[in-house]
């Protein structure tokens, strides 16, 4: 395995078979194949330094992209067809047995009506049993996700072609299997046919680097996969993107983009019952109920031991389903804390016992600094010839917050009523009034929908959606079709190189409205390496 861009890419080879049917001669008798049927032999072999894959690679991609674990065949079934469309319906179904420390097996008979073949490499558990007779439609129909279509040594695999096997040069169906009628034949040397094999996951990985700055510090970044298929395709159609990048990895020249069971997203509406049937996702409960498992991210001076890659179904869609409702995304979670400015025009980085803090119209405070700006603007309010007309832009935007706050439901935190006049009470009761809420806004804050005047970050955690880009965009058509997503047997990996700005107080739900152009705080450039091996920049 070459350790630089290259792509460890397992190929089953099938042995030709082409003899006149009426041949009864042979070694011995026993090596003849019985009426009806014919021989094969099966040969698993790998390929590398198959060249450039989507894009250039980016500067200092020298890492693997290929571990033994993620090639190694263990079980191998093969489903054999009477032709190539979806009504083509099953000859035979075989399991294959490898030879002891060989990547051979014995020779085999099949039915010798036999035309294409459908290959599965380390079936699930759960995976279906097809017998004579089915379609190849029912075959290939949409499966569930299940735990073992990848484990930490065990990856399924199917055909690279996205169709049944063997093909012309230019993808289209050959005119079927050659069958030998003699085992010796068929177990000859250069009478093998190739056939490549995908991985039907896609792999991502994480790198992350904190640039120092002026304005915050940003630390303990984490991550997960968010917003993952819960159906695939034993074979998934191959399309072109809008782009259409060439890579020598779609040998048919078919397209590196995929068809899976969402791809049409028409009915399938957010929020909505079939919309849990067909995604997994994350929410703010989860954070709460302490349900997701956050992955350390890689360390990018010595990558390969640290940030373990995280695997998924692949999830593609049309142009119009962009959005932030149907695209597989990178979660990432830091802890992000600014610097804050005093209403005297002081820089402080002093922050609160639990690291809390808030986003108010822009400016960044802790309780107590905020506590420090309503005192101020309040005690000008109040000396000012007009005070019903004075403009309190933090205390008019916090109370509003807790009037929020309050109308969702949130225990102990209510809105504070500011009179016109100071009669009946002092500056100092109405600040201690916005301070009698501290409890309830401490507690509760951050764990409901905050509106965009004020986020409340809990801890200092930010979260950052990063919606996976699979064939960038290098001339500017934005959202066009391929450009996001996740395709089986491609690796991705999302590098943050500088947090410019925080992200979400909260986790954010799917939205079918939010197309898939990242925040203002993202910056993103691709590059492309096998597995297939995607790298995507950010700046956040």
């Amino acid at each position: 395995m070459n350790k630089f861009f290259t792509l460890v890419f397992a190929a089953l080879a099938f042995t030709a078979f082409t003899a006149c049917s009426d041949d009864k001669s042979g070694p011995d008798g026993d090596d003849i194949a019985p009426e009806g049927e014919a021989w094969t032999t099966l040969r698993i072999s790998s390929s590398s330094n198959l060249g450039r894959a989507i894009t250039n690679p980016m500067p200092g991609d020298t890492y693997p992209s290929t571990s033994p674990e993620e090639t190694e065949a263990q079980e191998v079934l093969a489903i054999f067809f009477n032709g190539y469309d979806a009504t083509s319906v099953v000859t035979d179904v075989k399991q294959i047995t490898l030879k002891p420390n060989s990547t051979i097996s014995d020779a085999f008979l099949v039915s010798d009506k036999s035309k294409s073949i459908l290959v599965i490499v380390n079936p699930p558990s759960n995976f279906p049993t097809f017998t004579k007779g089915q379609p190849f439609a029912t075959v290939n129909a949409a499966l569930a996700v299940h735990t073992d279509i990848y484990t930490d040594n065990k990856f399924m695999m199917t055909n690279a072609k996205g169709g049944l096997e063997p093909s012309l040069n230019d993808g289209s169906p050959a005119a079927g299997l050659p069958l030998f009628t003699n085992k010796a034949d068929a177990e000859a040397s250069g009478n093998a046919m190739k056939i490549n094999v995908d991985r039907v996951v896609s792999k991502v990985r994480v790198y992350v680097t904190y640039a120092s700055t002026e304005a915050f510090q940003v630390r303990d970044a984490s991550w997960v996969i968010n917003l993952t298929n819960k159906w695939y395709y034993p074979v998934s159609e191959r399309v072109k993107t809008f782009l259409d990048t060439p890579t020598t990895l779609d040998e048919y020249e078919l397209g590196t983009y995929r068809i899976d069971p969402n791809f049409d997203h028409t009915n399938i509406p957010y929020p909505s019952a079939v919309f849990n049937e067909q995604y997994d996702f994350y929410t703010q409960q989860d954070v709460i109920d302490n349900k997701i498992t956050w992955i350390n991210p890689v360390n990018s001076a010595d990558p390969n031991p640290a940030g373990k890659p995280q695997y998924c179904a692949e999830n593609t869609q049309r142009k119009e389903d962009n959005t932030y409702a149907y695209t597989t995304q990178v979660l990432l979670k830091a802890t992000y804390l600014p610097k804050y400015k005093t209403f005297d025009g002081q820089i402080i980085d002093t922050q609160e016992g639990n690291n809390d803090w808030m986003d108010i119209n822009g400016g960044f405070y802790t309780y107590t600094v905020m506590l420090g700006w309503i005192e101020d603007e309040l005690t000008k309010k109040y000396q000012d010839q007009n005070p019903a007309g004075y403009v309190t832009n933090v205390t008019t935007a916090f109370n509003k917050y807790l009037k929020y706050l309050e109308g969702k439901g949130v225990a102990n935190v209510q809105e504070v009523v500011i009179p016109n006049d100071l009669t009946g009470t002092s500056v100092a009761d109405l600040v201690q009034a916005f301070e009698n809420q501290k409890a309830g806004v401490v507690a509760n804050g951050a764990d409901v929908d905050t509106d965009e005047i004020v986020k409340y970050y809990k801890s200092g955690i930010s979260y950052y959606p990063i919606a996976i880009k699979h064939d960038n965009d290098t001339d500017g058509s934005n959202n066009e079709f391929g450009e996001f997503g996740v395709v089986r047997n491609s690796m991705y990996d999302i590098k943050v190189n500088s947090f410019n700005n925080p992200g979400y107080p909260i986790i954010p739900e799917p939205d079918p409205d939010k197309k898939d152009e990242f925040e203002y705080w993202l910056a993103i450039e691709i590059g492309v390496n096998p597995w297939t091996w995607y790298t995507q920049e950010e700046n956040l």
